[in-house]
């Protein structure tokens, strides 16, 4: 903080609050300050409106508040046992001046004139409860000072009615004027001049001639005529056609004479009763003048009514129209976002309540201005997790279908958020690729099992085929031999008589004998199964019809 060697309430202090953005100057332009608009602020500082401003800071900012400062700072310090001095110090484009502040510069006084309501809130001891009013300028000045509270102290200059309780600064509200005072600044710089339209004062109605009657049984004397007259001629020349604010003002006014004149009517008959029951004439010119002027006067009303009506909507259509194209303005630079530009009775709850067109002025700037800060708040957050998620988007663009959502949520959270959709689908892909090149895998292993079951099948195959060849090649063999030596031995045989066809049975074998034929009957045999086995064998004849064979 750098301090700066000037009284208060000088004209060097003055020149330097114009210059800087002031602790003062917080409660205004958040709306929350009785004394002063946040948009006749702004024309203030655009215009270099020195004078205007320096006699806005001596009636509200050197109040009678600073005639009780160093009382109500020698109790402090002598109860907190620190003392505190006047400060006027400075951190960038932001000012303040402190009524106290200690020698280590880490806490801060700020002395308010005791009232009624600061007398209610400290008794309540609801601390959490303070105006705003108050607490945007201490928030301000904890800005500027960085100290670490703000002693906040009412005082009428006595002991006894001297109380205060710590401050102490909090982030949401220390973002919401730093974002605020961006906000003013830009409006600053953007003003245009409108000339004050100072309200018209209307045309001095000229007044009519007090009705006056006098009766005695019979009316004496009486104006009526003559009053006749002039109400016509007076309700002839009212404009019902409202073109300027002069005759918007003018029309208001008549709507309240024609009231009154109307109500004057019902208090003069009520005069001529109290003389005499038999006026009738009398009444009904009276009560036709009177039927008149309240003719004329709801009509007027009407009117009147009707552009209000006009100027209100007229005033809301351009905050709406200025704050869209602020948010306008705010999507190109965060675009593919859009910046909303809040709900549409956004304007209308603003001006609930308020009578006059100034004061609806005010309402919608001041709305204005909140909802300017609110959508530069918003853009900063999308354009803050734009950047920080930008690789990501580019990367994986489909990834972000919901980037309007996304987008509205806290930094830390935007970019965990989407690095995990990120890390998801890499881990998905990963794991794809896995299953992918574990099935193309797998595919290759599957055809080199086929080709090797196939190769061994085949390897059998001629295996087999292989021993066949073998077995056949050695049966071939074996019977060749046979019939060789089968050969051998009819060639060394004896010659056997020829069996006679008689014969058709033999015996192979006396009782005892030995088998010498297996696959034969043992018993007995065909001769023809015999001759066929191609087995070798000698007969020897038994009887006629019968011999024994002996194999050889």
């Amino acid at each position: 903080m750098i301090t700066h060697d000037v009284v208060q309430g000088s004209p060097e202090w003055d020149a330097l609050r114009f210059k800087f953005d002031c602790a003062s100057e917080a409660p205004v332009i958040m709306g929350a300050s009785p004394h002063m608009t946040r948009a006749d602020l702004v024309r203030m500082k655009a215009t270099g409106d020195e004078r205007t401003f320096s006699d806005f800071v001596r009636e509200k900012v050197l109040d009678a508040g600073h005639a009780v400062e160093p009382k109500a700072r020698a109790v402090v310090s002598t109860a907190t046992g620190d003392d505190f001095y006047p400060v006027i110090g400075s951190c960038g484009r932001f000012l303040a001046s402190f009524d106290g502040l200690n020698m280590l510069e880490d806490t801060g006084l700020e002395v308010k004139l005791l009232n009624a309501a600061l007398l209610a809130y400290f008794e309540a001891g609801d601390f959490d409860a303070l105006d705003p009013l108050y607490y945007w300028q201490m928030e301000h000045q904890l800005l500027v000072s960085d100290a670490g509270c703000i002693l906040f102290c009412v005082s009428d200059g006595t002991d006894e009615n001297t109380v205060w309780h710590p401050y102490l600064s909090v982030p949401e509200r220390r973002e919401a004027l730093i974002a605020a005072w961006d906000q003013f600044n830009k409006d600053v710089a953007a003003y245009k001049h409108e000339d004050i339209k100072v309200k018209p004062a209307a045309a001095v109605i000229r007044a009519l001639p007090a009705l006056a009657v006098q009766v005695e049984g019979k009316v004496l004397r009486s104006n009526l005529p003559a009053l006749r007259s002039e109400a016509a001629a007076f309700i002839a020349q009212i404009k019902t056609t409202l073109e300027t604010d002069e005759d918007f003002s003018n029309a208001e006014n008549q709507v309240k004479f024609l009231k009154s004149g109307e109500e004057n009517w019902e208090v003069t008959k009520a005069a001529v009763q109290a003389q005499m029951a038999d006026v009738d004439a009398l009444f009904r010119a009276g009560d036709e003048i009177a039927a008149t002027f309240r003719s004329k006067r709801l009509e007027l009303a009407k009117i009147v009514d009707a552009e209000k009506i006009r100027r209100r909507a007229e005033i809301l259509t351009a905050g709406k129209q200025a704050l869209a194209e602020h948010c306008r303005a705010l999507s190109e630079r965060v675009a593919p976002i859009t910046i909303e530009s809040g709900r549409d009775n956004l304007f209308a709850e603003a001006v609930k309540g308020k009578k006059n067109i100034d004061s609806i002025k005010a309402a919608v700037a001041q709305c204005l201005a909140d909802a300017k800060i609110a959508a530069n708040a918003q853009a900063d957050l999308f354009d803050k997790n734009l950047r920080a998620t930008s690789a990501m988007r580019e990367d994986y663009p489909f990834l972000f279908g919901d980037l309007q959502g996304l987008m509205r949520c806290e930094p830390e959270s935007c970019l965990a958020i989407a690095e995990k959709r990120v890390a998801d689908y890499l881990a998905k892909q990963r794991a794809a690729a896995e299953a992918a090149a574990e099935a193309e895998r797998e595919k290759i292993r599957a055809e080199e099992r086929r080709k090797l079951e196939a190769e061994q099948a085949r390897l059998q195959e001629e295996v087999r085929k292989e021993n066949q060849r073998i077995e056949a090649e050695e049966r071939r063999a074996l019977q060749a031999e046979q019939m060789r030596q089968k050969k051998a031995r009819q060639e060394e045989a004896p010659k056997v008589g020829a069996v006679d066809a008689g014969m058709t049975k033999i015996e192979t074998r006396k009782e005892g004998e030995k088998n010498l034929y297996p696959g034969i009957n043992p018993h007995r045999v065909q001769l023809h199964d015999l001759l066929d086995s191609g087995r070798e064998f000698t007969v020897r004849n038994v009887s006629a019809t019968q011999f024994v064979v002996t194999l050889l």
